[in-house]
């Protein structure tokens, strides 16, 4: 971590969001490698491990913070955090564009 100027601090990736990127990238390959590739490609095993990790830091961030409050859901320190974003952001995006590629509409 690094100190901002403001005197915050810059959280770029946190310990739980590499935990939840482990296990999501283990679970999408073991479900590829027992469905086959789709495709040709690892779109199958990315999208499934991004909706693995949606899930897994939602999961958190809704039971192990304040329940009243929305901001749960954004803030770094209450779940995984990967490039300043909560890390269900960029999964959800991820299985957006899988879902794209397995069908064909777009170029993998």
């Amino acid at each position: 971590m690094r100190k901002h100027p403001g005197g915050g601090r810059i959280i770029l990736f946190n310990g739980i969001s590499v935990l939840f990127i482990v296990v999501g990238a283990g679970i999408g390959y073991a479900v590829q490698s027992v469905v086959g590739q789709v495709g040709g490609n690892n779109a199958l095993a990315a999208t499934v491990g991004c909706v693995v990790m949606a899930l897994l830091d939602l999961g958190y961030r809704w039971e192990t913070n304040e329940m009243w409050r929305m901001s749960r859901f954004v803030k770094p320190k209450t779940g995984g955090q990967l490039a300043f974003l909560p890390l269900w952001i960029p999964a959800a995006i991820s299985v957006v564009y899988g879902t794209l590629v397995i069908s064909g509409v777009v170029a993998g």
